[in-house]
């Protein structure tokens, strides 16, 4: 009779067993999959960054940089002063948005507040194609550093190798107005005046000390308009008025200006390029104590909206269909 107990109990207990499975064992969790690398995608809108470079102690004047973002592709003319905090602000604000190259990078001259951040930049972001324009004649320029800032960022660019393999391709462009198309609704065009290349004597603009001819080395600054089906720009570079015997007929209206030479008194801004121009809103980057007052009421006379970057701060244009929007880093106080 035990014996049929026993056999009875073994049976049931075989029965639970089977019935419920052994008792589980802790599981240690998944690892996350890692977050893919955001991506950029195409957008039908264009978007134009003017980068406040001005915004940290170390700078005590003006600096460029302008970004723009059109179909996918980004486009960055000018890189402010080599400041830390400068660059990485330029460098987070790009990351953020998915950006790990830059499509299209400018340099319209070798100012040290347009040219200092470039070689980070160039360190930091894949690059696709690189635009610049080294002067003829180093020893007519009032610039002493140009032809080391030229010579040291072509030889970084020369060198990099991107993340695919590919290695970027540096551009000189040859004629005075230089049109690169982006893609079938976007492009944009250089200008520059080849007589100050070729050392005409008529682009001489005075002497230094022992006497010797000059030529005001922003004389070599490109002009830059940008064109897509949303939004038109001008971004004015260090060009001295010479330029207008190129842009003039040439560069037509355009939306967004971003004043040559950050305002300043002087050559710059003609009352003929502004006519043609004929902006809508108008940035000067930099601080406010080089908008020269003369510049200044050229702008206001035509009836175009300023933001300047030590008001503002950054100034950021949202461009859909011509229609365009404003957001701006700060308010004036």
């Amino acid at each position: 009779m035990k014996k049929l107990f026993f056999i009875i109990a073994l049976a049931a207990a075989l029965f639970c067993f089977a019935a419920c499975g052994p008792a589980e064992t802790p599981q240690k969790p998944e690892p996350k999959p890692e977050e893919p690398e955001q991506t950029v995608t195409a957008s039908e809108e264009t978007i134009v960054t003017l980068f406040n470079g001005s915004a940290v102690p170390q700078v005590m004047d003006s600096a460029s940089c302008c970004i723009i973002e059109d179909s996918g592709k980004l486009i960055v003319i000018d890189a402010g002063w080599d400041v830390k905090e400068t660059q990485e602000g330029i460098t987070q604000f790009l990351r953020k948005k998915g950006y790990s190259k830059i499509d299209y990078l400018i340099l319209t001259h070798a100012h040290s507040d347009h040219a200092g951040g470039m070689p980070y930049l160039i360190e930091r972001f894949d690059i696709g194609e690189y635009y610049y324009k080294p002067c003829a004649d180093y020893s007519m320029t009032n610039e002493p550093n140009a032809e080391k800032y030229f010579n040291e960022l072509a030889e970084l660019v020369q060198e990099k190798t991107n993340t695919d393999g590919t290695k970027p391709v540096l551009t000189v462009p040859e004629q005075e107005i230089t049109k690169v198309d982006i893609c079938e609704t976007s492009a944009f065009t250089i200008y520059y005046r080849q007589a100050v290349y070729d050392n005409d004597p008529s682009m001489v603009t005075g002497t230094d000390s022992s006497g010797k001819s000059i030529i005001d080395y922003n004389s070599y600054s490109f002009g830059v308009k940008f064109q897509s089906k949303n939004v038109s720009v001008y971004y004015g570079g260090d060009a001295l008025n010479s330029l207008d015997a190129v842009l003039l007929g040439n560069v037509g209206k355009c939306q967004i200006m971003v004043a040559p030479h950050h305002g300043t008194s002087g050559p710059y801004s003609s009352q003929a390029l502004l006519n043609e121009v004929k902006p809508e809103y108008t940035v000067v980057q930099g601080l406010n104590r080089n908008f020269g007052a003369d510049t200044k009421a050229r702008y206001e006379a035509i009836g175009t909206k300023i933001y300047t970057n030590e008001d503002y701060g950054t100034v950021i244009f949202t461009a859909k269909d011509g229609q365009i929007s404003v957001k701006t880093e700060k308010t004036p106080d």
